[in-house]
């Protein structure tokens, strides 16, 4: 196949000119445009794989994102109800020991072993 006249010729279908010599030269091959057809399915599957890919990715780096910012807030409430609990154990504390002497008073018979009733 020769092409003259023409210093390239477009290629419907295609996203660039080809120069005639590559056309010459392709066009000699029998499954030319099979391997063409081929090669550019394949690079589309590529590029769908690709869009995919970072999808994923993407995905799953918000995922990630929103587990991390879970794990921080839950760690602030631990601590913030720990502290609560550590002071309500010391507030206890100090409510007992304040009673012990109130409780001796109304209950002596208890405090010394002896109970009348």
């Amino acid at each position: 196949m020769s092409i003259k006249g023409a210093d390239a010729r477009w290629l419907s279908g295609r996203d660039r000119w080809i120069k005639p010599r590559q056309l010459a030269d392709g066009a000699e091959s029998p499954n030319w445009r099979v391997a063409q057809a081929t090669s550019e399915l394949a690079s589309a599957e590529k590029v769908v794989q690709t869009d995919e890919l970072v999808k994923k990715h993407t995905a799953q780096r918000n995922l990630r994102g929103e587990v991390d910012q879970h794990m921080k807030n839950n760690l602030a409430q631990f601590q913030h109800f720990q502290r609560e609990l550590d002071a309500t154990k010391g507030l206890r504390e100090e409510l007992v020991q304040s009673l012990v002497p109130t409780l001796n008073l109304l209950f002596s018979s208890r405090c010394e072993g002896k109970d009348p009733f």
